[in-house]
């Protein structure tokens, strides 16, 4: 049922409680009294009229039960909040609904051509969305396709052609091929080295940072020409 509400304001055109004279704010529990329509704050009707048992419209003197308190806003009770208690979203969903037109030839040919119309638009939507997913595979296919291609041309068999792979010393993809070049005296070269050598677990290959220790450096290089290390039991150290 719907009934007036009668609001008060203060000076400034504010609204306010009419008992406690307190401006509304949205943090404020504001209740209407349904025989009178007056709305005051709860506190006002809590201190004034529950309390001394003062059941009596505090603005026109109108009697009035506490059925008759309806709650505009309160702050506190936050399940009124929650938007899926709303009548709106309570209700099922109705289709759409055909206006409703008298039965009229002209009217009822008009009708049928926009629905025909419209099953040939969203029938030639259907199909173009369609074509979009074919292609869409169609150039996944193939990009995977080429991936696959490049992937191959990246393996050593492909590098075996005219395009060689870079062969590091310590690359795994290759062998390095090494050559001993012209003895030269460490100390006069004064740049890093490399050494292999052969053990029962596989090559070892060491780094000489000729440049920082060139003496000893040569002299570890004088030690495995002549065969020091043949045979030679180690751990970690030599």
């Amino acid at each position: 049922d719907l009934f007036p509400l009668h609001f008060h304001k203060n000076a400034d055109g504010q609204f306010q409680c009419p008992a406690t004279f307190k401006v509304f704010t949205p943090h404020t529990h504001i209740v209407a009294i349904k025989t009178s329509g007056h709305v005051y704050s709860w506190d006002a009707i809590q201190q004034l009229n529950i309390e001394p048992q003062h059941w009596k419209c505090l603005m026109s003197g109108t009697d009035f039960t506490r059925e008759d308190i309806i709650h505009i806003q309160d702050p506190h009770n936050l399940e009124q909040r929650n938007a899926q208690n709303f009548q709106c979203h309570r209700k099922p969903i109705e289709k759409e609904a055909k206006p409703i037109i008298a039965a009229d030839p002209t009217t009822q040919r008009i009708l049928e051509a926009l629905e025909k119309k419209r099953a040939e638009k969203d029938s030639m939507l259907s199909e173009k969305q369609r074509l979009d997913r074919i292609i869409g595979e169609q150039e996944a296919q193939e990009a995977a396709e080429r991936a696959i291609e490049y992937v191959g041309k990246g393996t050593v068999e492909y590098a075996r052609g005219p395009s060689m792979l870079a062969a590091s010393f310590t690359s795994t993809a290759m062998t390095p091929h090494l050559a001993v070049a012209t003895p030269k005296r460490i100390r006069e070269i004064t740049e890093k080295g490399f050494v292999r050598l052969e053990t029962t677990h596989g090559p070892l290959n060491l780094e000489l940072r000729a440049d920082l220790v060139p003496k000893t450096c040569e002299n570890f290089l004088l030690l495995c020409e002549r065969g020091a290390y043949d045979g030679v039991i180690f751990h970690r150290l030599i």
